[in-house]
């Protein structure tokens, strides 16, 4: 991929607001439980705070999004 192409998919990133903001908090806490649990030897704060990260990274994910405009155009059948 040369650099104009990921330019150009990196500017048609849209992003949720409100998913990436409950994705932000999401990961301060989980990792705050984590460092926390590890910091203080809270085995257990910190192994069940553990399946959140990847949660919270789940959930940036999907509040990231690439604008494809071809998925929302009608195609030929007419609107659905």
């Amino acid at each position: 991929m040369d650099r104009s192409t990921l330019l150009t998919r990196l500017r048609s990133v849209r992003i949720n607001r409100h998913l990436a903001l409950a994705a932000a908090v999401a990961i301060s806490f989980a990792t705050a439980a984590v460092v926390y649990g590890i910091l203080h030897d809270d085995v257990v704060t910190a192994i069940s705070a553990l399946p959140f990260v990847p949660a919270a990274f789940l959930l940036i994910a999907i509040g990231l999004s690439f604008d494809r405009p071809d998925e929302r155009q009608s195609g030929p059948g007419g609107t659905v």
